[in-house]
């Protein structure tokens, strides 16, 4: 009787022991996954993110889900910015933009550092006319915003040309990328710090 009972003791700690492994290795795993979609600098998600995210929505558009909308927004000027002030001030400015944009979003929204300055954002739920009104807030709370450089500095306010795109059924992630990508171009073409909604020409 005491053997088996010291024996049942024995196994339980061991038991105990491998479920403390096994759930120690998920949640490092889960880190590591959480990471690996995370831009660094900004905390905002990453490209990566954004490749295994988009054609999962395109298939929920494509079953009839309420309007999903996506934003692409460039710092205006900021090689100019970067070449003027360092690399150092354009890094607090990316995370200062970064951090207006994802204190101003919904919790099921998600906002990605797509490249260099270039963020997306995807907004499920969201018609045409309510993304509009989402990226002028954004673009009007960027452009007031206040930035403070590393050395106590104030740095000068930057602004961001913004496009605009509704997913349609039947879009493939390069048509998405591609639409709102002309739609930011045409932003900036017009004279930067504005937005611009894609319209089929």
């Amino acid at each position: 009787h005491v053997a088996a009972r010291n024996f049942l003791h024995a196994l339980s700690l061991r038991l105990r022991q491998d479920n403390k492994l096994i759930t120690e290795g998920m949640q490092k795993q889960l880190i590591f996954s959480e990471k690996a979609q995370t831009d660094s600098l900004t905390g905002l998600r990453n490209r990566h993110w954004l490749e295994e995210k988009l054609p999962e929505v395109l298939r929920e558009q494509d079953v009839g889900y309420p309007p999903c909308s996506v934003v692409m927004m460039d710092i205006d000027h900021f090689k100019q910015f970067n070449d003027q002030y360092g690399h150092l001030a354009g890094d607090t400015v990316l995370q200062n933009v970064a951090s207006v944009v994802r204190d101003n979003l919904r919790e099921n929204d998600a906002a990605i550092r797509y490249g260099g300055e270039e963020l997306i954002l995807v907004l499920p739920d969201t018609n045409t006319h309510n993304a509009e009104q989402i990226a002028q807030r954004l673009r009007k709370f960027i452009r007031e915003h206040k930035v403070e450089a590393y050395d106590g500095e104030v740095l000068p306010a930057v602004t961001v040309s913004i496009g605009v795109y509704t997913i349609a059924r039947g879009d493939s992630p390069e048509q998405v990328l591609s639409r709102v990508d002309a739609a930011l171009y045409q932003a900036k073409k017009a004279g930067r710090d504005q937005v611009v909604v894609w319209t089929e020409s």
